[in-house]
């Protein structure tokens, strides 16, 4: 799979930048600075690609993702 790019903004976090971006279809990645906030990702069904050096998730969790990722952030 490639990843391609939705062109939805990225997810400023306090830890640093995350971007998410469209996966494959009905999926998502989670890559950047992404180690402070695993437990995050964990919680909503993420799980880490190695090879892809990001956290793939369903894209119905992404909103859900991204509000506990502001949430976070404040």
């Amino acid at each position: 799979n490639q990843v391609q790019d939705s062109g939805r903004e990225p997810v400023e976090v306090t830890a640093g930048k995350i971007d998410i971006k469209e996966y494959s279809e009905g999926k998502a990645i989670a890559v950047g600075d992404t180690k402070p906030v695993k437990e995050i990702l964990k919680s909503c069904g993420a799980f880490w690609s190695g090879k892809n050096q990001g956290w793939i998730f369903s894209l119905d969790k992404l909103e859900t993702i991204k509000l506990k990722l502001q949430e976070h952030g404040k």
